[in-house]
């Protein structure tokens, strides 16, 4: 990464703090580590209502798609919103 140091002239800025470094692909981030994250949005099924067994077998699936073995790591945000 270039250094601007020698240019800055007031404090840290957001920029400073995020952790991205370049877009390299469509969706795909380098970050200032040298890592790559990825992010999409899905929205699951409605859950409130759901079983006890319909629930067990939900987890169960998500449990199978995500096992990705060692040096993965998954960061999930729940954002809910009030229906129109």
């Amino acid at each position: 990464m270039l250094s601007l140091a020698e240019f800055r002239l007031k404090a840290k800025g957001l920029p400073d703090y995020l952790p991205w470094a370049a877009l390299i692909d469509s969706g795909i981030v380098l970050t200032k580590a040298g890592g790559l994250m990825a992010a999409w949005e899905y929205a699951g099924p409605d859950l409130d209502s759901a079983t006890q067994d319909e629930l067990i077998t939900m987890a169960s699936r998500v449990n199978g798609a995500l096992a990705l073995g060692e040096g993965w790591v998954l960061h999930a945000d729940a954002v809910r919103a009030m229906a129109p």
